[in-house]
């Protein structure tokens, strides 16, 4: 099972899927994005591997325009999802636009989600190339996340999971 969370910015997507991963108990491979603070001082984004820890940067705000760094994902990120293999659930926190100039890392989601291998993710609301795709494969369940429904998403995401035979009641 593929199930991607989609959303407005702040609405809880990343706190939805790191509680079903609380609650499945398991210690998944895959990537974050997450906000930092870059050396020049400036904002910026990273992705981090969620089993070696490895960062590298994947954007920063010049100016008040969030400039890509593509690389990052093509070094850091396809090594995650590669590593993610070994794992029981891969985790990819967040697909979105910064994405587009790194054609390995694209490359390396979409057969991911065309795999054998759970996925839990989170994919920006917005349309591109890139999470087009992404949403086109062939039984993807996309879930949006909500104010009336955060709450017991996780416990939704466990269920499906569950009902797919990749995880079993304790």
């Amino acid at each position: 099972m593929k199930i991607l969370l989609t959303g407005r910015p702040g609405v809880g997507k990343t706190a939805a899927l790191n509680r079903a991963l609380a609650l499945l108990e398991v210690e998944p491979g895959g990537f974050r994005t997450e906000r930092c603070r870059l050396a020049e001082g400036l904002q910026g984004y990273r992705v981090v591997d969620l089993v070696t820890g490895r960062a590298a940067p994947i954007g920063k705000v010049v100016a008040g325009r969030l400039i890509p760094y593509p690389q990052g994902f093509e070094d850091v990120g396809v090594e995650a999802i590669q590593e993610a293999m070994e794992r029981e659930l891969i985790v990819m926190d967040e697909l979105g636009f910064l994405e587009l100039g790194a054609p390995r890392f694209q490359e390396a989601v979409l057969a991911t989600l065309r795999g054998p291998k759970p996925v839990l993710g989170v994919i920006k609301p917005e349309r591109n190339s890139f999470l087009d795709a992404v949403r086109a494969i062939a039984g993807l369940k996309v879930i949006e996340v909500r104010e009336e429904n955060r709450a017991r998403l996780p416990f939704e995401i466990v269920g499906l999971l569950r009902a797919e035979g990749f995880y079993k009641a304790p």
